[in-house]
């Protein structure tokens, strides 16, 4: 990242710190500034484990500016994982639960991808959009 860019990240981080909430603040850092940093960055991961953690039913929860290679970087997948996994076992039919870590692992467990979009279909069916 350019001087500029790392300045305005840190400007953005510094709002969340006064308020951590600020759903418009993380994805800003999502979309704008972490495609910049090495995948394994631990700043980046750092942000999309709280983006995750706060906010995962959103569509950014699910591209991927929120994504970790696994192959790459496994502590750093791992770690995301863990915030999807909190989430499934905490709402286990929720559909956009189930929509958010299929789609996380799905570059790299295709087969575990389909079985929590099946699951999460059969729990329910009015959600055929799943």
């Amino acid at each position: 990242m350019t001087a500029e860019e790392d300045a305005k990240l840190e400007e953005l981080e510094a709002r969340l710190v006064a308020d951590p909430s600020l759903l418009e603040v993380r994805e800003e850092i999502l979309t704008d500034h972490l495609g910049r940093m090495d995948g394994g960055d631990p700043r980046r991961i750092r942000h999309i484990v709280e983006y995750v953690r706060r906010f995962p039913r959103t569509l950014i929860a699910r591209c991927p500016f929120a994504h970790v290679h696994q192959a790459s970087f496994p502590e750093a997948f791992a770690q995301v994982e863990q915030e999807w996994l909190r989430h499934q076992a905490e709402h286990p039919t929720d559909p956009e639960i189930a929509r958010g870590l299929a789609s996380f692992v799905a570059g790299h467990q295709q087969g575990r991808a389909i079985e929590i979009l099946e699951a999460a279909l059969a729990a329910n069916p009015e959600h055929a959009d799943v």
